[in-house]
């Protein structure tokens, strides 16, 4: 028998980012302190990296984490390949990760303004209009309402209005 080694998939850029995106979409909307959380959500290699990365820009990365939960995180990113399938490991990041987020400022910190306007404010709006149009006898607007460039437009024009 020969050993050969595993090397990780090879995917696009594109998809990587639109499946973090959705991921981190699907975080934003969590409770971070719910222990049943982290059984449902296996955190990919790319939301680890991000988080990490974040964090040590803001400086949470040294201030709220010590040397072995830092080192463990580092192992993490690195023995990944993908996304996190263990419950046990998921178990084990869930308080390093929520020590990160909320040292950062909270989920909005770590996803951005306008990504966060996107899935608090800009979603609701857009299924409004979209039912609204709809109701007008516009056909395709029930489409608007998923359309992720129109939900960015509506959360730019939003968060520009003056107050």
């Amino acid at each position: 028998m020969s050993v050969t080694s595993i090397e990780p998939k090879q995917l696009d850029d594109h998809k990587i980012c639109m499946d973090a995106e959705t991921e981190i979409s699907c975080l934003a909307g969590l409770d971070m302190q719910d222990s049943k959380t982290w059984l449902e959500f296996h955190p990919s290699r790319y939301l680890l990296l991000r988080i990490r990365k974040k964090s040590r820009r803001d400086g949470s990365w040294f201030k709220r984490l010590d040397t072995k939960q830092r080192r463990f995180l580092d192992l993490v990113i690195y023995v990944v390949m993908d996304k996190v399938r263990s419950l046990l490991l998921c178990k084990a990041l869930m308080p390093i990760i929520a020590k990160l987020i909320s040292g950062m400022g909270g989920i909005q910190a770590v996803i951005g303004d306008i990504r966060y306007g996107m899935i608090n404010e800009g979603r609701h709006l857009a299924e409004r209009i979209s039912r609204i149009a709809h109701s007008w006898g516009n056909r395709s607007a029930i489409f608007w309402a998923k359309n992720k460039d129109f939900i960015q437009y509506l959360t730019v024009v939003e968060k520009n209005k003056p107050r």
